[in-house]
């Protein structure tokens, strides 16, 4: 009777994992785009049902919900200057979900709510299209042709130079930072980055080192640092820090600021117009009333596309920006006449 017992439990003991294994999670995925087919990152996407979950799109406008048990949800998507919208999704276990999500210039108080199913993706006439060249609906294309969109400058590695030989050095007050934020794109996305594109000098600006502020008439502090190299215990390694005086931002001073955009056809690849589109409408959200905005654009003809504006006019301003399409040649000389 007690070695049944033990089996009993044993049985049960495995049977437990072995059932709770047999659970099989969905994936929800997609990208959010505006009415004229640009994606749209910064949404932020509230996933409620079965699970509730929250995420904001990426760069590409893409964003993906992984580990969801099946069942019905509803996707909240919602943008500054856009309309919110909320998706009805049912999710079947251990599948996947694709959906587009296509957010219109207008009151972040209107709700539309969108119903009917998600559709289906044929991955091999997908894959056919991008062989072939072919642009088709849904922006799974993203580009006609095989272009190479990124290209990075072959970096030459600095040679060894002896500090009591060549006692000079030069230094560049160089702030930038993009570097490292692409490099954690590529490794986010599962690849390791090219070699031109991880910059060292960017990667280390990117992080606050809090040197101390300059004292007196100082114009900035210097803040040094030794070390062994980890590489090679012959070599040391010198840190040099530069800290500047810190600017009284303060209260900012009106702004007349007047964009002119190229809108020409060569404008019209996702990381061109497209981004240029999402960087004005992050700088619209932090105009105040005070602030002025203009937007002049320029293909084959230039054109005003939004008036001198006051920054607290933001629906006014938003849709100016959501109305710039690429087309046509580029004739530069007329668009700076009438931005001047």
């Amino acid at each position: 009777m007690r070695a049944r017992t033990w089996a009993s439990i044993l049985v049960t003991l495995f049977l437990v994992p072995l059932v709770a294994a047999q659970v099989q999670y969905g994936v929800i995925t997609g990208k959010v785009i505006d009415s004229s087919g640009a994606v749209l990152p910064g949404v932020s996407l509230e996933l409620t049902g079965p699970d509730r979950r929250s995420t904001i799109s990426d760069s590409r406008g893409e964003f993906t919900f992984v580990r969801l048990p099946g069942g019905k949800y509803q996707l909240n998507a919602s943008l500054a200057g856009f309309n919110t919208v909320l998706r009805d999704i049912t999710l079947a276990e251990g599948r996947t979900e694709q959906v587009t999500i296509q957010l219109s210039v207008g009151s972040v108080a209107e709700t539309i709510t969108v119903t009917g199913s998600s559709p289906r993706l044929d991955a091999q006439s997908s894959r056919r299209a991008v062989q072939t060249g072919t642009a088709f609906a849904g922006g799974v294309g993203r580009y006609v042709g095989p272009f190479n969109t990124e290209r990075y400058d072959h970096i030459e590695e600095n040679k060894f130079r002896r500090v009591d030989v060549e006692p000079l050095s030069t230094f560049s007050i160089d702030v930038d930072t993009a570097s490292y934020a692409n490099t954690r794109r590529f490794l986010t996305d599962g690849a390791l980055p090219p070699a031109g594109a991880v910059r060292i000098e960017e990667l280390i600006n990117y992080f606050r080192f809090d040197y101390p502020q300059p004292s007196g008439d100082e114009p900035f502090s210097i803040t040094t640092e030794l070390a062994a190299s980890p590489w090679n215990p012959k070599h040391r390694l010198a840190l040099i820090g530069l800290q500047g005086r810190a600017v009284d931002r303060g209260e900012p001073a009106p702004r007349n600021l007047v964009f002119l955009l190229d809108v020409s056809g060569s404008m019209a690849p996702p990381d061109k117009l497209p981004l240029v589109r999402t960087s004005m409408r992050m700088l619209a959200d932090i105009l105040t009333e005070r602030d002025r905005v203009a937007i002049v654009v320029y293909a084959g003809a230039s054109g005003l596309v939004l008036p001198a504006t006051p920054g607290d006019q933001k629906e006014r301003i938003h849709q100016a920006i959501a109305r710039l399409e690429a087309g046509g040649s580029t004739n530069g000389a007329s668009g700076i006449k009438l931005a001047l």
